[in-house]
């Protein structure tokens, strides 16, 4: 077995005493990356910012608006974004319509409507949208229509609640006969 000493230098001189050639070896391979120098590894180009900002910033920002501000404020949104969609129909201002309507608390809130526009901003052609923009669309598209889709358990549950509202709309208006009659005859206390 013959004992080898390496002198790797890289901006200072650093000894190192190995036994064996196999142990020299690994030394050697395993020094190359802080010692030897390789050509840097190529980079991706840098981007530069541009005027638009990507497509699915544009949309969470706009949500973001949407949730900072008041219900009065969501309504006047979903007015502002018709309008828009009236003057230049887009991937943009459909996407914006349907980010307003699907606004909660508020009293334009539609989320069937929401869902077409989400939909029509997907399939508007050209459309600026990235992977993430179609997704975000995508779901929101797919969530909106799942919300208004009722099941037959669901129908029945309606129908059951709207049976009781109209029998306590006739149970009210039968005592507001008896009061009525109860007046009309002087016997009010």
């Amino acid at each position: 077995m013959s004992v080898f000493r390496i002198i790797m230098s890289r901006t200072d001189s650093v000894s190192i005493t190995v036994i064996g050639n196999t142990a020299l070896a690994l030394v050697i391979v395993a020094g190359l990356g802080g010692c030897a120098h390789l050509a840097p590894a190529p980079q991706p180009p840098v981007q530069t910012a541009t005027a638009r900002p990507a497509p699915t910033l544009d949309l969470l920002r706009y949500a973001r608006r949407l949730s900072d501000t008041t219900p009065a404020g969501r309504e006047t949104a979903v007015d502002d974004a018709r309008q828009q969609v009236r003057k230049a129909p887009g991937a943009t201002t459909y996407a914006h319509l349907a980010l307003a309507l699907a606004a909660p608390h508020q009293r334009l809130y539609t989320p069937d409507e929401a869902a077409r526009y989400a939909r029509l901003a997907l399939n508007a052609a050209p459309n600026p949208w990235d992977d993430n923009a179609r997704q975000y669309l995508g779901d929101m598209a797919r969530w909106l229509t799942l919300a208004t889709q009722h099941t037959d358990a669901d129908a029945d549950r309606i129908r059951t609640l709207e049976s009781q509202l109209g029998e306590a709309r006739t149970k009210l208006e039968a005592l507001s006969d008896i009061e009525q009659r109860i007046d009309d005859n002087g016997d009010s206390p």
